[in-house]
């Protein structure tokens, strides 16, 4: 039989694994050139030229890339009441990174992988196709839209994150969809 208490834990274990897209902006002087020839950024905040590990990643995607797609899958455990056993806290998110203007930011998002953001004062829409192998970012000011395939990272986990997943741009691709 489940205690209140333990409905409660698994209603908000629940609710934690939902996720919905969220915009967020950023303020900062336009760039010359808003529209990027290249999936990577020419800026290197905070020197990631590097994979980061299952419990290294930050706002920034990894490899100074232009966007990617972040899942984590996390076990948090949290002790029984009155003799039951242990409820674990699990979480399951999706994240949107972006490194636009010597910018960085990270925002929740869906399994789907679409997100906005502004970067350079420009309204930007990105989407993350897994199943297809695809993405692609449209830059709302000169509304031009650029596609790359994609490439799945799995970074394993360490400590409460059980798993890490990145999708990041490879090579540009044609937009065809």
């Amino acid at each position: 039989m489940v205690s209140l208490k333990q409905a409660l834990v698994m209603a908000m274990a629940f609710i934690a694994v939902s996720a919905t897209p969220v915009a967020v902006t950023e303020t900062v002087t336009m760039a010359k050139d808003s529209i990027a020839d290249d999936f990577q950024s020419s800026n290197l905040p905070n020197g990631i030229l590097a994979r980061g590990g299952a419990c290294g990643q930050g706002n920034c995607p990894d490899y100074n890339d232009g966007v990617d797609l972040i899942y984590q899958w996390t076990v948090i455990p949290q002790p029984g009441v009155g003799g039951a056993p242990p409820i674990p806290l699990v979480t399951m998110e999706y994240h949107g990174r972006w490194n636009h203007c010597g910018k960085c930011g990270r925002v929740k998002t869906n399994g789907d992988g679409c997100f906005s953001f502004t970067g350079c004062g420009v309204k930007q829409d990105v989407c993350i196709d897994k199943k297809n192998k695809r993405m692609h970012r449209i830059y709302r000011d000169k509304n031009i839209k650029k596609c790359w395939g994609i490439k799945q990272h799995d970074l394993g986990g360490c400590g409460f994150i059980k798993e890490t997943l990145i999708w990041e741009p490879t090579n540009q691709i044609s937009c065809n969809w």
